[in-house]
Protein backbone atom coordinates (compact mmCIF):
# COMPACT_ATOMS: atom_id res chain seq x y z
CA UNK A 1 0.00 0.00 0.00
CA UNK A 2 2.83 2.35 0.81
CA UNK A 3 5.09 1.79 -2.30
CA UNK A 4 1.70 2.72 -4.07
CA UNK A 5 0.96 5.58 -2.84
CA UNK A 6 4.41 6.68 -2.93
CA UNK A 7 4.84 6.10 -6.91
CA UNK A 8 1.06 7.57 -7.36
CA UNK A 9 2.73 10.75 -6.12
CA UNK A 10 5.81 10.37 -7.90
CA UNK A 11 3.59 10.12 -10.88
CA UNK A 12 1.86 13.25 -10.01
CA UNK A 13 4.68 15.50 -9.43
CA UNK A 14 6.07 14.54 -12.86
CA UNK A 15 2.46 15.42 -14.48
CA UNK A 16 2.73 18.37 -12.61
CA UNK A 17 6.16 19.42 -14.14
CA UNK A 18 5.10 18.45 -17.23
CA UNK A 19 1.63 21.26 -16.49
CA UNK A 20 3.96 23.69 -15.02
CA UNK A 21 6.68 24.09 -18.41
CA UNK A 22 3.39 23.87 -20.39
CA UNK A 23 2.25 26.73 -18.74
CA UNK A 24 5.07 28.91 -18.99
CA UNK A 25 5.50 28.23 -22.76
CA UNK A 26 1.86 29.68 -23.53
CA UNK A 27 3.32 32.87 -21.57
CA UNK A 28 3.73 35.41 -24.59
CA UNK A 29 7.09 36.99 -24.61
CA UNK A 30 6.88 40.39 -23.22
CA UNK A 31 3.23 39.79 -21.55
CA UNK A 32 4.23 40.67 -18.11
CA UNK A 33 0.93 40.45 -16.47
CA UNK A 34 0.19 37.33 -18.15
CA UNK A 35 3.81 36.05 -16.48
CA UNK A 36 2.77 37.19 -12.98
CA UNK A 37 -1.03 35.22 -13.20
CA UNK A 38 1.25 31.88 -14.50
CA UNK A 39 3.20 32.25 -11.97
CA UNK A 40 0.98 32.50 -8.81
CA UNK A 41 -1.01 30.08 -10.91
CA UNK A 42 2.54 27.62 -10.24
CA UNK A 43 2.86 28.22 -6.52
CA UNK A 44 -0.75 27.48 -6.20
CA UNK A 45 -0.74 23.89 -8.09
CA UNK A 46 2.62 23.05 -5.94
CA UNK A 47 0.78 24.12 -2.89
CA UNK A 48 -2.56 22.23 -3.80
CA UNK A 49 -0.35 18.90 -4.23
CA UNK A 50 2.02 18.79 -1.64
CA UNK A 51 -0.92 19.61 0.98
CA UNK A 52 -2.58 17.09 -0.50
CA UNK A 53 0.61 14.64 -0.42
CA UNK A 54 1.45 15.27 2.56
CA UNK A 55 -2.27 14.66 3.93
CA UNK A 56 -2.36 11.00 2.57
CA UNK A 57 0.65 10.10 3.61
CA UNK A 58 -0.44 11.57 7.29
CA UNK A 59 -3.35 9.50 6.93
CA UNK A 60 -1.68 6.29 5.42
CA UNK A 61 1.35 6.40 8.89
CA UNK A 62 -2.37 6.54 10.69
CA UNK A 63 -3.79 3.44 9.21
CA UNK A 64 -0.49 1.60 9.56
CA UNK A 65 0.58 2.57 13.22
CA UNK A 66 -3.15 1.59 13.78
CA UNK A 67 -3.19 -1.67 11.76
CA UNK A 68 -0.21 -2.93 13.93
CA UNK A 69 -1.69 -2.17 16.99
CA UNK A 70 -5.10 -3.91 16.55
CA UNK A 71 -4.01 -7.07 15.00
CA UNK A 72 -3.06 -9.56 17.72
CA UNK A 73 0.02 -11.98 17.26
CA UNK A 74 -1.35 -15.11 17.74
CA UNK A 75 1.91 -17.00 17.41
CA UNK A 76 2.93 -17.81 20.72
CA UNK A 77 5.97 -20.37 21.74
CA UNK A 78 5.30 -23.87 22.29
CA UNK A 79 6.03 -23.29 26.58
CA UNK A 80 3.47 -20.64 26.37
CA UNK A 81 5.09 -17.36 26.93
CA UNK A 82 4.64 -14.06 25.67
CA UNK A 83 4.61 -12.98 22.01
CA UNK A 84 7.92 -11.93 20.32
CA UNK A 85 7.62 -8.01 19.42
CA UNK A 86 6.39 -7.17 16.04
CA UNK A 87 9.25 -6.12 13.66
CA UNK A 88 9.14 -2.81 12.29
CA UNK A 89 9.53 -2.59 8.79
CA UNK A 90 12.56 -0.28 6.80
CA UNK A 91 9.61 2.36 5.49
CA UNK A 92 8.65 2.93 9.08
CA UNK A 93 11.77 2.97 10.53
CA UNK A 94 12.52 5.81 7.79
CA UNK A 95 9.28 7.36 7.97
CA UNK A 96 10.18 7.93 11.90
CA UNK A 97 13.43 9.23 11.38
CA UNK A 98 12.68 11.25 9.30
CA UNK A 99 10.02 12.77 11.00
CA UNK A 100 12.40 13.07 13.96
CA UNK A 101 14.98 14.58 11.82
CA UNK A 102 12.32 17.02 11.06
CA UNK A 103 10.97 18.19 14.38
CA UNK A 104 14.96 18.55 15.38
CA UNK A 105 15.33 20.75 12.96
CA UNK A 106 12.48 23.12 13.15
CA UNK A 107 13.26 23.01 17.01
CA UNK A 108 17.08 24.22 16.28
CA UNK A 109 15.57 27.37 13.65
CA UNK A 110 13.04 28.04 16.59
CA UNK A 111 15.37 28.03 19.30
CA UNK A 112 17.80 30.18 17.09
CA UNK A 113 15.61 32.63 15.93
CA UNK A 114 14.18 33.27 19.51
CA UNK A 115 17.98 33.31 20.53
CA UNK A 116 19.29 35.82 17.89
CA UNK A 117 15.95 38.19 17.37
CA UNK A 118 18.43 41.22 18.42
CA UNK A 119 21.47 39.58 16.26
CA UNK A 120 23.17 41.79 13.13
CA UNK A 121 21.20 39.17 10.73
CA UNK A 122 17.67 39.74 12.25
CA UNK A 123 18.24 43.98 11.82
CA UNK A 124 19.56 43.59 8.50
CA UNK A 125 16.09 41.59 7.73
CA UNK A 126 14.17 44.07 9.59
CA UNK A 127 16.24 46.76 7.62
CA UNK A 128 15.59 45.22 4.47
CA UNK A 129 12.27 44.88 5.05
CA UNK A 130 11.83 48.47 5.54
CA UNK A 131 13.83 49.49 2.59
CA UNK A 132 11.24 46.96 0.97
CA UNK A 133 8.39 48.56 2.31
CA UNK A 134 9.66 52.59 0.76
CA UNK A 135 9.86 51.01 -2.68
CA UNK A 136 5.90 49.37 -2.60
CA UNK A 137 7.49 46.14 -1.77
CA UNK A 138 6.77 43.46 1.12
CA UNK A 139 9.09 40.71 1.98
CA UNK A 140 7.24 37.38 3.12
CA UNK A 141 8.92 34.09 3.98
CA UNK A 142 8.08 30.93 2.17
CA UNK A 143 10.40 29.00 4.05
CA UNK A 144 12.12 29.11 7.19
CA UNK A 145 13.73 25.52 7.20
CA UNK A 146 15.28 26.86 3.42
CA UNK A 147 16.11 30.39 3.96
CA UNK A 148 13.89 31.51 0.76
CA UNK A 149 11.79 34.47 0.74
CA UNK A 150 9.11 36.14 -1.52
CA UNK A 151 9.18 39.96 -2.43
CA UNK A 152 5.12 40.73 -3.50
CA UNK A 153 4.74 43.88 -5.94
CA UNK A 154 2.22 46.44 -4.61
CA UNK A 155 -0.44 47.29 -7.14
CA UNK A 156 1.74 50.20 -8.04
CA UNK A 157 4.98 48.16 -9.04
CA UNK A 158 3.55 44.74 -9.32
CA UNK A 159 3.40 45.16 -13.61
CA UNK A 160 6.98 46.65 -13.53
CA UNK A 161 8.88 44.08 -11.16
CA UNK A 162 6.46 41.08 -10.89
CA UNK A 163 7.52 38.67 -7.71
CA UNK A 164 10.60 39.02 -7.19
CA UNK A 165 12.53 35.90 -4.87
CA UNK A 166 15.12 37.21 -2.49
CA UNK A 167 16.99 33.98 -1.90
CA UNK A 168 20.10 33.91 0.92
CA UNK A 169 23.07 32.77 -0.83
CA UNK A 170 26.20 31.95 0.54
CA UNK A 171 28.94 33.99 0.66
CA UNK A 172 31.71 32.03 -1.07
CA UNK A 173 32.80 34.00 -4.14
CA UNK A 174 29.81 33.07 -6.68
CA UNK A 175 27.13 34.81 -4.13
CA UNK A 176 27.29 38.15 -6.72
CA UNK A 177 26.98 36.01 -10.40
CA UNK A 178 24.49 33.16 -8.13
CA UNK A 179 21.80 36.15 -7.20
CA UNK A 180 22.06 37.25 -10.82
CA UNK A 181 21.34 33.89 -11.97
CA UNK A 182 18.76 33.39 -9.58
CA UNK A 183 17.08 36.27 -10.60
CA UNK A 184 16.90 35.48 -13.88
CA UNK A 185 15.71 32.78 -13.29
CA UNK A 186 12.90 34.08 -11.47
CA UNK A 187 11.90 36.67 -13.87
CA UNK A 188 12.20 33.80 -16.54
CA UNK A 189 14.76 35.62 -18.16
CA UNK A 190 15.95 32.96 -20.36
CA UNK A 191 15.95 34.58 -23.59
CA UNK A 192 17.52 37.18 -22.18
CA UNK A 193 20.79 35.30 -21.43
CA UNK A 194 20.84 33.25 -24.62
CA UNK A 195 21.00 36.63 -26.36
CA UNK A 196 23.97 37.86 -24.41
CA UNK A 197 25.56 34.60 -24.69
CA UNK A 198 24.81 34.12 -28.65
CA UNK A 199 26.32 38.39 -28.83
CA UNK A 200 29.36 37.66 -26.90
CA UNK A 201 30.35 34.06 -28.40
CA UNK A 202 29.50 32.52 -24.98
CA UNK A 203 28.05 28.58 -24.45
CA UNK A 204 24.80 28.16 -22.82
CA UNK A 205 24.56 27.29 -19.46
CA UNK A 206 23.22 23.80 -18.91
CA UNK A 207 19.52 24.25 -18.09
CA UNK A 208 18.64 24.17 -14.32
CA UNK A 209 22.60 24.05 -13.29
CA UNK A 210 23.47 26.91 -11.24
CA UNK A 211 26.96 26.22 -11.39
CA UNK A 212 26.58 26.40 -15.28
CA UNK A 213 24.71 29.61 -15.60
CA UNK A 214 27.26 31.30 -12.69
CA UNK A 215 30.21 30.18 -14.88
CA UNK A 216 28.29 31.57 -18.12
CA UNK A 217 27.95 34.64 -16.00
CA UNK A 218 31.64 35.00 -15.44
CA UNK A 219 32.22 34.73 -18.79
CA UNK A 220 29.74 37.35 -19.96
CA UNK A 221 31.04 39.76 -17.90
CA UNK A 222 34.48 39.38 -18.72
CA UNK A 223 34.14 39.14 -22.50
CA UNK A 224 32.53 42.59 -21.78
CA UNK A 225 35.30 44.18 -19.96
CA UNK A 226 37.73 42.73 -22.62
CA UNK A 227 35.63 44.12 -25.57
CA UNK A 228 35.71 47.73 -23.78
CA UNK A 229 38.70 47.66 -22.29
CA UNK A 230 39.50 51.56 -22.41
CA UNK A 231 36.24 51.85 -20.33
CA UNK A 232 37.18 49.55 -17.58
CA UNK A 233 40.73 49.89 -17.83
CA UNK A 234 41.08 53.06 -15.55
CA UNK A 235 39.43 51.25 -12.57
CA UNK A 236 41.75 48.18 -13.45
CA UNK A 237 44.83 49.84 -13.37
CA UNK A 238 47.41 49.55 -9.89
CA UNK A 239 49.67 51.95 -8.54
CA UNK A 240 52.85 50.95 -11.28
CA UNK A 241 50.16 52.19 -13.97
CA UNK A 242 49.99 55.32 -12.37
CA UNK A 243 53.68 55.43 -12.04
CA UNK A 244 53.86 55.15 -15.39
CA UNK A 245 51.51 57.73 -16.48
CA UNK A 246 53.33 60.35 -14.25
CA UNK A 247 56.79 59.12 -15.04
CA UNK A 248 55.53 60.05 -18.99
CA UNK A 249 53.99 63.36 -17.92
CA UNK A 250 57.36 64.25 -16.55
CA UNK A 251 59.09 63.83 -20.01
CA UNK A 252 56.44 65.36 -21.62
CA UNK A 253 57.34 68.53 -19.52
CA UNK A 254 60.92 68.54 -20.41
CA UNK A 255 61.96 70.83 -23.92
CA UNK A 256 64.98 69.12 -24.71
CA UNK A 257 65.75 67.11 -27.54
CA UNK A 258 62.83 66.78 -29.59
CA UNK A 259 63.69 63.45 -31.53
CA UNK A 260 64.72 61.99 -28.30
CA UNK A 261 61.31 63.30 -26.95
CA UNK A 262 59.51 61.86 -29.48
CA UNK A 263 61.52 58.30 -29.26
CA UNK A 264 60.88 58.11 -25.24
CA UNK A 265 57.35 58.88 -25.49
CA UNK A 266 56.48 56.13 -27.88
CA UNK A 267 58.78 53.79 -26.04
CA UNK A 268 56.87 54.46 -22.74
CA UNK A 269 53.55 54.74 -25.04
CA UNK A 270 54.19 50.99 -26.13
CA UNK A 271 54.96 49.88 -22.42
CA UNK A 272 51.92 51.35 -20.82
CA UNK A 273 50.12 49.55 -24.14
CA UNK A 274 50.91 46.22 -23.62
CA UNK A 275 51.31 46.28 -19.64
CA UNK A 276 47.90 47.33 -20.10
CA UNK A 277 46.60 44.80 -22.57
CA UNK A 278 48.33 42.38 -19.81
CA UNK A 279 46.62 44.04 -17.08
CA UNK A 280 42.97 43.09 -18.11
CA UNK A 281 43.54 39.78 -19.42
CA UNK A 282 45.21 39.11 -16.22
CA UNK A 283 42.12 40.70 -14.31
CA UNK A 284 39.62 38.67 -16.68
CA UNK A 285 41.03 35.44 -15.86
CA UNK A 286 41.38 35.68 -12.96
CA UNK A 287 37.12 36.50 -12.91
CA UNK A 288 36.60 33.81 -15.09
CA UNK A 289 38.16 31.83 -11.91
CA UNK A 290 35.69 29.64 -9.25
CA UNK A 291 35.30 31.73 -6.43
CA UNK A 292 36.71 35.17 -7.45
CA UNK A 293 34.77 37.92 -5.88
CA UNK A 294 32.64 40.41 -8.15
CA UNK A 295 32.09 44.43 -7.49
CA UNK A 296 30.82 46.98 -9.17
CA UNK A 297 32.51 46.68 -12.60
CA UNK A 298 31.35 43.19 -13.32
CA UNK A 299 27.66 44.08 -11.93
CA UNK A 300 27.88 47.35 -14.58
CA UNK A 301 29.43 44.59 -17.36
CA UNK A 302 26.82 41.55 -16.12
CA UNK A 303 24.00 45.01 -17.03
CA UNK A 304 25.65 45.46 -20.36
CA UNK A 305 25.43 41.68 -21.41
CA UNK A 306 21.97 41.20 -20.19
CA UNK A 307 20.91 44.83 -21.57
CA UNK A 308 19.22 45.06 -18.25
CA UNK A 309 19.66 47.61 -15.36
CA UNK A 310 20.84 45.79 -11.99
CA UNK A 311 19.98 47.49 -8.63
CA UNK A 312 21.86 46.46 -5.75
CA UNK A 313 20.35 47.75 -2.11
CA UNK A 314 22.07 48.15 1.19
CA UNK A 315 20.94 48.00 4.46
CA UNK A 316 22.23 51.69 5.49
CA UNK A 317 23.03 53.44 2.36
CA UNK A 318 21.43 54.44 -1.52
CA UNK A 319 20.64 52.12 -3.85
CA UNK A 320 23.37 51.41 -6.41
CA UNK A 321 22.13 50.83 -9.75
CA UNK A 322 23.82 50.17 -12.69
CA UNK A 323 22.81 50.16 -16.42
CA UNK A 324 20.24 53.23 -16.02
CA UNK A 325 20.42 53.80 -19.59
CA UNK A 326 18.48 50.56 -19.99
CA UNK A 327 15.48 52.10 -17.87
CA UNK A 328 15.19 55.09 -20.33
CA UNK A 329 13.71 53.52 -22.92
CA UNK A 330 9.59 53.52 -23.82
CA UNK A 331 8.94 49.89 -22.29
CA UNK A 332 12.18 49.83 -19.70
CA UNK A 333 12.74 46.43 -18.47
CA UNK A 334 12.18 45.58 -14.94
CA UNK A 335 15.69 45.75 -13.26
CA UNK A 336 17.51 42.89 -11.62
CA UNK A 337 17.19 43.64 -7.91
CA UNK A 338 19.79 42.25 -5.43
CA UNK A 339 21.53 42.76 -2.01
Amino acid sequence: MEEEVISRHRKEKKELQAKIQSLKKSVPKGDRSRRIAVQQEILALEKQLAGRQAEELRQLNFSLDALSIDTPDLSLSKEGGEAPLPRVSKAAKRRKKAAAKAQSLSKAVDESLAKNVSSTSALEYSQLERALFERGLTLHKVSRLLGEYVVDGSHLHQLLTGLLIVLKVPSDGDCLFASVAHQLEVLDLTDCLVEACKKFSVALPASGDVKSTVRCLRLLASAVIRQNEEDYLPFICSDSDLACNSATGRLRSKKSLLVDLFVLEYFFFVIQFFFSSAKVDLYCKNLEAPGTWGGQLEIQALSTALKRPIEVLHIAGPVIRSGEIFSTSCYPPSPLVIT
